[in-house]
This record gives C-alpha cells, sequence and structure tokens, in this order.
C-alpha cells in the first residue's frame, strides 16, 4: 500500500462535509503537488530493496 492510499483511506474516514476533511483534503492536495508521496514511496521501496538484498547475501 503506497503512502498516498493510507492518507486517501484515512480521508475516507472523516465527514466530507466536516472541516477536517476539508483540511486533510488540501494537506494531501499539498503533498501531491510537491511529489512528495512519490518521494516517500520511492525511499521506501529503496529501503526494501537494500534490507532485502542484505537478508539475501546473509543466507549464502
Amino acid at each position: 500500500m503506497t503512502h498516498l492510499q493510507n492518507a486517501l483511506d484515512f480521508r475516507s474516514q472523516l465527514d466530507p462535509a466536516s472541516a477536517e476533511y476539508a483540511a486533510v483534503d488540501a494537506l494531501i492536495t499539498q503533498l501531491i503537488e510537491s511529489n512528495t508521496f512519490t518521494y516517500a514511496d520511492a525511499y521506501e521501496y529503496e529501503r526494501y530493496i537494500a534490507e532485502t538484498d542484505a537478508d539475501r547475501r546473509n543466507r549464502k
């Protein structure tokens, strides 16, 4: 699951007419526009690859 999907899942738990929903929606929009979610997902992927590569080397 991506960081963006986590944020959207959180937003879906809020009342669409609430101030909290509007604030979360604005934040999600800002993070999308600044490519923060893309960067975070790429970082997590790189970290996962590094950890699994280390695990594979240790098994040999």
